[in-house]
């Protein structure tokens, strides 16, 4: 292969290049570069290796180095003393562990609403159920005789509202209590002077709560005054 005496300063064109040529150009020397000075290392300039000097941090690449510490810190660095890198991740670490606790909360608060729609759609699939076991227990004591089924009966209904209410389920108070719309539901009225005005005469149908939250309101007798004679 033969090769073609080029002086240091001539261009390569694309044209000159055989496709024997493809090869790496190993770069042995500059002009004005003394003939037993070292090869210049990778990535040194042509004005570097010609004065032998170094290249020095901060004389090139400097914008690049500062988009790198804008990347890694996640904003504008301030300058690139160890201390204000420190601050820096330090403040990212704060950030990214926030948001993190944050994270786990929300996941925390999702879940136990998820269980709690969850439970309150099944005990109001069964709260009809529940009031026509205890319509069946008073129907069912007027023909028993020794009082056997119906005091079985109400101990298998104890153990069930007891494991309902383990999970959450509170019966609504009617009893000697004042009408509360937030909980009860009025359907009809007893006009007596016996009772403060506004309480609770009877219970028609109880209410239940789950968790604090209204699941059906008591149907219920309110008390009123009745009409001055005069």
């Amino acid at each position: 292969m033969t090769s073609e005496t080029r002086a240091p300063d001539e261009d390569v064109q694309p044209d000159d290049v055989t496709p024997a040529e493809d090869e790496e150009i190993e770069i042995t020397g500059f002009e004005g570069m003394p003939a037993d000075a070292p090869p210049p290392a990778a990535g040194v300039g042509a004005h570097e290796a010609g004065t032998g000097e170094p290249c020095r941090a901060g004389e090139s690449g400097g914008e690049e180095e500062s988009d790198r510490g804008d990347l890694e810190s996640g904003g504008p660095a301030v300058d690139g003393s160890p201390e204000a890198v420190i601050a820096t991740l330090e403040g990212d670490l704060l950030r990214i562990r926030a948001d993190f606790e944050n994270f786990r909360r929300r996941s925390l608060r999702e879940k136990e609403d998820f269980q709690r729609r969850a439970a309150e759609g099944l005990l109001q699939r069964l709260l009809p159920a529940i009031d026509n076991f205890k319509r069946a227990m008073v129907a069912g004591s007027e023909n028993d005789a020794d009082g056997g089924f119906r005091e079985g009966m109400t101990m298998i209904f104890r153990q069930f509202m007891e494991a309902l209410e383990n999970e959450g389920l509170e019966q609504i108070e009617t009893t000697g209590v004042q009408f509360d719309p937030n909980l009860h539901e009025a359907v009809a009225r007893d006009e007596t002077s016996e009772v403060e005005a506004n309480a609770i005469t009877a219970e028609l149908e109880p209410g239940y709560r789950f968790r604090g939250r209204l699941l059906k309101p008591a149907r219920v007798r309110v008390a009123v005054r009745p009409p001055d004679p005069s």
